[in-house]
């Protein structure tokens, strides 16, 4: 009985599976995160998921990563599209003193930890 009882309280509650699962949806391209260089300076790039944004980061300008992280616009995307605070949270916390490319393995590094964690989550 004892058992059962503590299995039970290591299974993520409802909410909890319900909200990793959003955070590893997919969106329509129209709520996608649409990379620029600058305002107006479309780099052709667009990601339509947590996981699509790590594997686009490995590849689009790093002026664009750079533009991107000072205006807080992954932190806002991540937290408003797919309703994930922490994520956003912690890409906010990574300090603006890193290199670009330091920049751009540390954001990977938060959003593919945290999409281990999601996956764990909504099983």
């Amino acid at each position: 009985m004892l058992e059962s009882h503590i299995e039970e309280k290591q299974r993520p509650n409802s909410s909890a599976v319900a909200q990793s699962r959003r955070a590893l949806s997919v969106v329509k391209y129209d709520c996608g995160f649409h990379f620029y260089i600058t305002l107006g300076n479309y780099t052709g790039v667009t990601a339509t998921s947590l996981q699509d944004l790590a594997q686009k980061m490995r590849t689009v300008s790093l002026d664009s990563i750079k533009f991107h992280f000072e205006r807080g616009d992954f932190q806002r995307w991540i937290r408003y599209i797919f309703c994930d605070p922490e994520l956003a949270e912690r890409i906010g916390l990574i300090s603006p003193e890193f290199s670009a490319e330091d920049l751009r393995k540390e954001i990977i590094n938060k959003i593919e930890s945290r999409l281990i964690q999601l996956k764990e989550i909504a099983k």
